[in-house]
């Protein structure tokens, strides 16, 4: 009897086996699977720019910009374990970067030191030395984001640029602004999407009126199409 229902067992596997495959042969591979984030760009009908910036302690990091020259810009900055694809991703009716271009802002996205952009130094390998890895979101701010910033504000000739971090993006931002507070006044304004740090002074405006941060559940739901 044991035999038998584990016959049945591999049988009913296999099966669930059989019609996925089936399922996954007849599914349209999306056309952005495998491209980069400038091959996304450029499919989607825009002008697209690669760059590399070299930071004081020797990474070399590759930046994206979906350039409009003359235009104020907007200095786009991923999240922990992400890339500038994040920005671009939904394509061009709901991404953020297609969405700050189309309303007349010249894009420069950042890649953080060891993303899949940023895999390189002026002398330290990531398959050959683990130094390559000896790093955290303090480098970052205190490294990558300054070397990019210089880097934009060198390339277009403007004095500030509109930052927009998400997640880690506002972490190793917070850095730069408290490690290097010179480079405030390089930013024009900086929005955090899901801000992530530890504040030990100063005061939270929105802590005093709590019915700011109400969350209206319904307006989310219609928003992504839960309701």
């Amino acid at each position: 009897m044991l035999k038998g229902f584990f016959a049945l067992c591999c049988c009913l596997g296999l099966l669930q086996v059989s019609c996925a495959f089936s399922v996954s042969n007849r599914a349209e591979v999306h056309p952005d699977v495998g491209l980069s984030t400038p091959e996304m760009i450029a499919r989607r009908g825009y002008p697209v720019e690669t760059h590399f910036v070299t930071t004081a302690d020797g990474y070399v990091l590759q930046m994206h910009r979906i350039p409009q020259p003359g235009k104020p810009v907007a200095f786009l900055q991923h999240g922990s374990l992400s890339s500038s694809a994040d920005w671009i991703l939904m394509g061009p009716e709901s991404s953020l970067a297609y969405f700050l271009f189309n309303n007349g802002y010249d894009i420069w996205m950042g890649n953080y030191r060891g993303n899949t952009y940023s895999k390189n130094h002026t002398y330290l390998s990531t398959e050959s030395s683990s130094k390559f890895w000896e790093f955290t979101f303090h480098e970052m701010g205190i490294f990558d984001l300054p070397a990019m910033i210089d880097y934009v504000l060198e390339q277009t000739g403007e004095t500030q640029v509109n930052y927009v971090g998400h997640s880690m993006g506002t972490t190793a931002f917070w850095v730069m602004g408290s490690e290097k507070p010179e480079y405030n006044a390089k930013i024009r304004q900086m929005h955090a999407l899901r801000p992530c740090g530890l504040h030990g002074k100063g005061q939270v405006t929105a802590a005093a009126h709590p019915r700011s941060l109400r969350l209206d559940v319904r307006v989310v739901e219609q928003r992504v199409g839960l309701w």
